[in-house]
């Protein structure tokens, strides 16, 4: 583990690396946003923004952040009002980047989560100039004031758009092929199977008493109703019995052997798609017809 003190706008910081992500001390090849061009890594990294006595903190994919920034400021258009009024009253040039961290490929799905510890680390939320706490859950804790629900509201009375409105079978196709082939990213897949935060957790009375008025009065159009009835009456055709290879037990469909063993669903049916393995130790496939 290695220790590096450092000197950022007057604030002394203590930077440690277990050389797994590479560190660039800022002390070092600071490059003014006013550069035509910046000596970026090709890798993740996290970077500094330095500016007016403060900081921001950000990641950057493919070295094309220092650029946004950049262009951004220029035509005051830039997300964080507080740097664009800095940039509109003291000029660009007052701003300064250096990457600081380089991430390695295999540890990219982890960059929000170290783009979170050195928020913390130079406390650029409470005193910088990072809008959010928390880079990967942006709003965690935070609240729309009246206004801004106000606002939302307004926009979106009378919005129409598309409504009732389907695709036709041109349209279908042609998101199809521009669809096929696709896989996951990294990121998807390292999110895929976790639990939502808000699960098991009950709804309070007050949410269920504002759920309770909003629903009370509406009804449902007969076409809704019998497509919701053939839906149901169909239901048990669409089955397909599963098999655990582990314990040979059969189960009526994926989500009846979900219930009785409480596992992941969609774990299950990536194992029998041949998506995924195994799935908590069990190793699962659909049940051949002929021997249903």
């Amino acid at each position: 583990m290695s220790e590096y003190k450092i000197l950022i706008s007057g604030k002394y910081f203590l930077l440690e690396s277990d050389n797994r992500f590479p560190i660039y001390l800022p002390t070092e090849n600071w490059q003014n946003l006013t550069n035509k061009s910046f000596n970026s890594p090709n890798n993740c990294n996290i970077y500094l923004l330095s500016g007016h006595n403060n900081l921001y903190v950000g990641s950057d994919k493919d070295g094309s952040r220092p650029h946004e920034h950049k262009y951004t400021l220029e035509t005051n258009s830039h997300c964080n009002q507080y740097m664009q009024r800095i940039s509109n009253k003291y000029g660009l040039q007052i701003f300064y980047y250096q990457p600081l961290v380089e991430i390695p490929q295999e540890y990219v799905i982890y960059r929000d989560q170290i783009e979170n510890s050195y928020i913390k680390l130079f406390d650029t939320y409470n005193n910088g100039y990072n809008l959010m706490e928390f880079a990967d859950t942006p709003f965690l804790g935070r609240k729309h004031s009246e206004e801004t629900k106000r606002k939302f509201s307004q926009q979106r009375m009378g919005n129409k758009y598309c409504l009732g409105k389907k695709c036709d079978e041109n349209k279908k196709q042609k998101i199809r092929n521009k669809n096929k082939g696709k896989h996951r990213s990294k990121n998807t897949e390292f999110k895929k199977g976790i639990i939502p935060w808000n699960k098991g957790i009950p709804w309070s009375n007050e949410i269920k008493k504002k759920l309770s008025i909003a629903n009370t009065g509406k009804k449902l159009s007969q076409e809704t109703k019998v497509k919701i009835s053939e839906s149901l009456k169909n239901n048990h055709k669409n089955r397909k019995k599963v098999i655990c290879l582990e314990t040979n037990i059969i189960y009526d469909s994926i989500k009846d052997a979900t219930k009785k063993l409480k596992l992941n669903f969609n774990h299950i049916s990536d194992v029998c798609l041949g998506k995924r393995k195994i799935s908590n130790g069990f190793h699962w496939k659909y049940l051949e017809k002929e021997k249903i």
